[in-house]
């Protein structure tokens, strides 16, 4: 199911709502974008993102994920770069 079907079955005015459904209904690449301006990219239920950080806050703050795994922004791009 991709996110723009999704969005059409949640209720946008309820965030937590949001993640809830997709957090349990979605096994494939998903991209959330709450109402506060944070960021998170999953993949199967889990933190994941090969390309940036896995989250990126509003106040600017980013974390990056590989398979539900924290990493440094420099141990990322190593384990990126193999």
């Amino acid at each position: 199911m991709k996110f723009d079907q999704i969005m059409e079955k949640v209720d946008i005015e309820n965030p937590g709502l949001i993640y809830e459904y997709l957090f349990l209904n979605v096994d494939e690449e998903s991209k959330i974008i709450y109402a506060n301006g944070n960021k998170s990219w999953y993949l199967n239920r889990e933190l994941h993102r090969t390309d940036g950080p896995a989250v990126e806050r509003s106040d600017g703050k980013k974390y990056w994920y590989l398979n539900d795994q924290d990493y440094s922004e420099e141990n990322f791009n190593e384990k990126v770069k193999k």
